[in-house]
């Protein structure tokens, strides 16, 4: 099962440290995506963006430590340039699935070679070898 963060980023280059806090403050009271993009809009920087952040593709820390967040949550990351801040508006859990097949040509083997690598495949599979195992087997 995978979970679905959308998180707003909102990058702000200004020195002066009260716009920063409004900035922070405003951003308290949006809560929904499209909140979030209304609220982006009118700050009219390109910089500015709603993320979508994956459990299944995003590893890093910082995704870790987003998905581990409650719902209106903020993670502020700053450094000499640029503060970059998170709010997690929505989160989802969606059922991801994997397909594998395995083609057993008609024309490169008879049928009785077929239905034997078949039931060798299967039995294998069921005794818990994975089936990368068998492609390489047919391919190799």
């Amino acid at each position: 099962m995978t979970k679905l963060l959308f998180i707003s980023a909102f990058i702000g280059f200004s020195s002066f440290l009260n716009a920063q806090k409004s900035i922070e403050k405003e951003l308290e009271l949006v809560e929904t995506p499209e909140q979030i993009e209304q609220f982006l809009e009118s700050k009219n920087s390109k910089k500015n963006k709603l993320i979508t952040f994956n459990e299944e593709k995003h590893k890093t820390n910082l995704a870790k430590e987003l998905f581990d967040m409650r719902l209106g949550g903020t993670k502020v990351n700053e450094n000499e340039y640029e503060k970059t801040v998170y709010k997690v508006v929505k989160k989802n859990k969606k059922t991801y699935y994997r397909v594998a097949y395995i083609y057993l040509d008609g024309t490169k083997y008879q049928l009785d070679e077929i239905n034997n690598l078949r039931d060798k495949i299967i039995a294998k599979y069921h005794n818990g070898a994975p089936l990368i195992f068998y492609l390489t087997i047919l391919h190799g």
